[in-house]
């Protein structure tokens, strides 16, 4: 890309460059969080599937579809999670 940049607007390489690497820190960075939120998922999945044995497809789908801080929430109240509806009124 360097090179394409350089011969494309030799001046502005430099620019060109500096955003490239930006763009590819962000990239980085959205993909460490997209990747813990499924790893999060996963644990709270299977922790709840051990507990209260197959997941609704209902609850299962809502897990999946919750953003960090609703996971976080389920995953700091999982002890006081009575039964499997419990899951849904705490993603609410």
């Amino acid at each position: 890309m360097k090179s394409i940049a350089r011969k494309i607007t030799p001046e502005r390489s430099d620019d060109m460059e500096t955003i490239a690497d930006e763009l590819r820190e962000k990239g980085k960075e959205e993909g460490k969080k997209e990747g813990r939120k499924e790893e999060l998922v996963d644990v709270l999945k299977t922790f709840l599937e051990d507990r209260f044995g197959e997941i609704p497809d209902e609850i299962s789908t809502k897990i999946e579809n919750s953003s960090m801080e609703e996971l976080e929430k389920l995953k700091d109240n999982f002890f006081k999670i009575e039964n499997i509806e419990d899951v849904g009124e705490i993603l609410e």
